[in-house]
């Protein structure tokens, strides 16, 4: 009990810091590259809530009911079976990726030209990254005919 305490003072503590040194830094941000820090941070926060709610929407519908916050926190999503054939769990799938690309797109598409050539590679790679990763556990998770099937189909 005592450590959940410590955790979350600490977390308000760095929220309470974040906030701060984007106010500190805002002017150079606006002025500089035309991205506000807080509007960056409100997205990224959005972006989150968005993000889990797409792991439990896939969870939900691959017919897992019981789902454990403590379980989700410590990310043991390896003992669940998920199933994405079905329109739900796709759903939480994509809400899940595109809640983490959107707020990098922003940042892709309105810093453009203004950040250095390496913060536009990093960003375009977590992009590229990020839906590499969807796509990837769509083609796992997609039905895969065999040889047997794919010749019954032909004749």
């Amino acid at each position: 009990m005592r450590r959940k305490i410590i955790i979350g003072i600490l977390i308000v503590f760095a929220l309470i810091f974040s906030f701060w040194l984007m106010g500190v830094i805002r002017p150079y941000f606006v002025g500089k590259y035309g991205i506000d820090p807080y509007l960056v941070g409100l997205m990224f926060l959005i972006a989150e809530v968005f993000f889990n709610l797409g792991i439990v929407i896939m969870l939900w519908f691959s017919g897992i009911k019981d789902i454990r916050w403590k379980t989700l926190w410590q990310f043991k999503l390896r003992k669940f079976k998920v199933n994405l054939r079905n329109f739900g769990a796709l759903f939480g799938l994509w809400m899940n990726r595109i809640s983490w690309t959107l707020p990098c797109i922003y940042l892709f598409v309105k810093g453009f030209g203004k950040f250095p050539w390496w913060v536009e590679v990093l960003i375009g790679m977590e992009i590229a990254i990020t839906l590499a990763v969807g796509f990837g556990v769509l083609e796992l998770t997609s039905p895969k005919k065999t040889k047997i099937e794919r010749r019954n189909k032909n004749e």
